[in-house]
């Protein structure tokens, strides 16, 4: 098992080099731009937000900024990408907390970071991984489907990327000092191979997937 999880690792990484999406958070150092970009994803495609993320940033590049506007002022903002009076309350709630509790900084602890309004398990890996370089792994609906696909790994849950064994399993995947990279080549193959339905003549590691073994 060891070797598969090596020979995964390398050659998913291999791949995103050459197919890796290119997006403004991805590159960001501060953890809240981080964590604002992981707000607005959600129910949103990558693509769609970037033209958003920026006038959002704009207007305001941290949480005290936020709390100058108003929460109708920031869903102005972010209406092109639907749901934005849920989403600029939580952009605002989360400010206030950040800025009373915190003095406006992202907390880089995983339990604080938990208790955070709109802050789930996915949000805080990707704010620690992609700001501290610490190997929490990202686990969504379509990572656990890449990884279920490749490995056979059955969970018993309901909601598989909630299983703490799945967890764990996805971390242990996890190559030395690449979470970031191993990360986002998660997302990027799932979203442009390992799909619903996958484009397996394309799949680089289609040789050693139990999907087709």
């Amino acid at each position: 098992m060891s070797k598969s999880k090596n020979t995964f690792a390398e050659l998913l990484l291999d791949w995103w080099k050459k197919n890796k999406r290119d997006f403004p958070w991805r590159t960001a150092e501060d953890p809240w731009k981080i964590m604002i970009a992981e707000i607005l994803l959600q129910k949103t495609n990558a693509e769609k937000i970037v033209e958003v993320y920026e006038k959002l940033l704009a207007a305001a590049q941290n949480p005290q900024q936020i709390l100058t506007h108003s929460a109708s002022e920031i869903a102005q903002i972010i209406k092109p990408l639907g749901l934005e009076n849920s989403k600029s309350r939580r952009i605002k709630e989360l400010s206030e907390i950040l800025v009373k509790n915190f003095n406006g900084n992202v907390p880089m602890d995983k339990e604080s970071l938990l208790k955070l309004p709109g802050v789930g398990a996915y949000t805080a890996a990707m704010v620690l991984c992609l700001a501290k370089g610490e190997p929490e792994p990202a686990v969504d609906v379509n990572s656990v489907r890449l990884i279920q696909r490749f490995f056979g790994y059955k969970s018993s849950r309901s909601r598989p990327r909630t299983d703490p064994n799945l967890q764990k399993f996805i971390k242990s995947l996890i190559p030395r000092n690449h979470c970031k990279e191993f990360n986002l080549a998660l997302l990027d193959f799932s979203h442009k191979i390992c799909k619903v339905k996958p484009d397996c003549l394309n799949c680089p590691l289609n040789i050693m997937c139990s999907h087709l073994i």
